[in-house]
């Protein structure tokens, strides 16, 4: 299902790098490179006047898809060139559950 729905959008995500923005107390935002809005990162349900504050949490969050986001693409090239360096070249054969691993990792992050 999930590579029906990234062939029927084909489109191209913001452009990078990333980087954690603030749009108010209660709110933290991603912005693109051009200094765009990408995204909200908002944790509903625990408002401050019942004694939450999430905002700790909330600018980890913003963090941590701003670090995934921007470095994506390279990880998806190391492992790519990692999984060449297992390959034996004398018989082309694949050995190890690390080449399998990578392999299943990679279709993950490239949504297949």
């Amino acid at each position: 299902m999930r590579n029906q729905l990234t062939e029927r959008i084909k489109m191209t995500h913001s452009q990078l790098p990333w980087k954690v923005g603030e749009c108010s107390d209660d709110q933290k935002m991603i912005l693109s490179a051009n200094d765009k809005y990408v995204c909200s990162v908002q944790i509903w349900q625990t408002p401050r006047r019942m004694g939450y504050d999430m905002e700790k949490e909330r600018l980890a969050n913003a963090a941590f898809i701003v670090r995934a986001c921007n470095n994506h693409e390279r990880l998806i090239s190391a492992c790519k060139k990692a999984m060449a360096e297992l390959i034996f070249p004398a018989c082309g054969q694949k050995h190890s559950k690390l080449y399998e691993e990578l392999q299943q990792v990679l279709q993950s992050a490239e949504g297949k």
